[in-house]
């Protein structure tokens, strides 16, 4: 009898999930060689944490914080040494992240609406990027080496796209 109600609850929460009508939250510490977490408050919000390391290496760190709703937040790491933190407030905001190879940082901050990042970076890279106000959009691929990028956007409406390589 309780593996029923179990397991109607889990289809329950995954059919609310798939139609968007639930937030998850959820919190990870020392999972394997890494640590993740996932703080979300308000309605629709997504958030996706991946991360993958090779043998006994530095783990990598990821952290995703939203408020608000119908955000949207992934990271995905492979390597080692990585870290990556997001902040979102507001709603109709998104980050895409991937980051691969050794010692890349990522701290990404939106507040407002319907603001974009979508980032790439490899090999040693640094990024502090920040959007405040109404459908702002950074895009960044950083390769290749230890590249550094610092960008800062205000208003509405705004665009950067930074390629280093």
């Amino acid at each position: 009898m309780q593996s029923t109600k179990f397991l109607q609850s889990a289809v329950l929460a995954s059919t609310l999930l798939a139609a968007g009508l639930l937030s998850l939250s959820a919190h990870a510490a020392d999972i394997s060689l890494g640590s993740a977490s996932i703080v979300q408050s308000g309605d629709f919000n997504i958030a996706s944490i991946e991360q993958h390391s090779s043998g006994n290496v530095e783990s990598n760190i990821a952290s995703i914080k939203q408020t608000g709703d119908n955000n949207l937040a992934t990271i995905a790491q492979t390597g080692a040494n990585n870290k990556a933190d997001v902040t979102q407030t507001g709603h109709g905001n998104s980050v895409d992240l991937a980051q691969d190879g050794t010692a890349n940082t990522f701290s990404a901050y939106q507040a407002g609406a319907e603001n974009r990042i979508l980032a790439s970076q490899y090999g040693g890279a640094l990024a502090t990027l920040s959007q405040t106000g109404t459908n702002n959009s950074i895009t960044l691929y950083q390769g290749a080496g230890q590249n550094i990028a610092y960008v800062a956007q205000s208003g509405n409406g705004n665009t950067a796209v930074i390629k280093q390589r």
